[in-house]
């Protein structure tokens, strides 16, 4: 019982991607890190799979998703960014091409600096701060695989849509809303199922009074109540 309590917690853990005041304050000096700004228009692509690009990428404004394409022709969903976060930074790993594609989801402005430049640019106190995010993003992320053989399709939705509240959420009388459109077929790319499956966990989830739509089609969470069914079903 302790054990299932203890992977509870750490499956229900707000996850962090944004760039904190040091790496920050790095992206918004110009005299140290000559970051070029670039606005994207939504349904635009920051980069697709296959282009050569060894950019880092920070968010001004606006959302970005983040698709890998199956050979079968399946998209997966890997992650939508906000605000203050970062992406890109595979290319640190030496990867020239990419091998997902980044997409606006709304007008957005982004700063991007070439990987080398940055490498040259940070000090001691901002790698360790770098390098902190990073283990934290590569642990939500097998956590995420776990989910995906441990977990129900349920489940996996419940968890996203906590997830994105923790991220993408401002707090609200009526809930945590996800400040941001996310559509079923989305959803359905994030969590590995069909838009119909969502579309019925959605449906059931506002039956039982764990989350809501406003008048924007924007989600809102009962954070406690879905976490508490989540729970009871682990």
């Amino acid at each position: 019982m302790e054990r299932i309590y203890f992977l509870t917690l750490i499956m229900f853990q707000p996850s962090n991607h944004k760039i904190d005041v040091l790496i920050e304050g790095l992206f918004n000096s110009t005299l140290k890190l000559p970051a070029q700004i670039v606005r994207i228009r939504k349904q635009c692509h920051v980069y697709t799979s296959g282009d050569e690009d060894r950019m880092i990428y920070w968010i001004q404004h606006g959302h970005v998703k983040l698709v890998v394409d199956s050979e079968g022709g399946k998209e997966c969903l890997l992650d939508i960014y906000s605000s203050g976060d970062f992406f890109g930074e595979s290319c640190l790993a030496g990867l020239d091409f990419r091998i997902a594609t980044a997409t606006a989801m709304e007008d957005s402005i982004l700063k991007r600096v070439d990987c080398q430049l940055f490498i040259a640019a940070i000090n001691c106190a901002e790698l360790h701060s770098f390098i902190r995010q990073l283990n934290s993003r590569m642990l939500e992320q097998q956590l995420f695989i776990a989910d995906m053989v441990t977990m129900s399709s349920e489940v996996r939705l419940g968890k996203t849509l906590l997830r994105l509240g923790s991220r993408l959420g401002r707090k609200h009388s009526s809930g945590t809303i996800i400040d941001c459109r996310i559509s079923q077929e989305e959803l359905s790319q994030m969590i590995g199922t069909t838009r119909p499956r969502v579309t019925e966990f959605i449906n059931k989830f506002r039956k039982l009074g764990l989350i809501n739509l406003n008048m924007r089609r924007l989600i809102i969470i009962k954070e406690a109540k879905l976490t508490d069914y989540l729970s009871s079903m682990i």
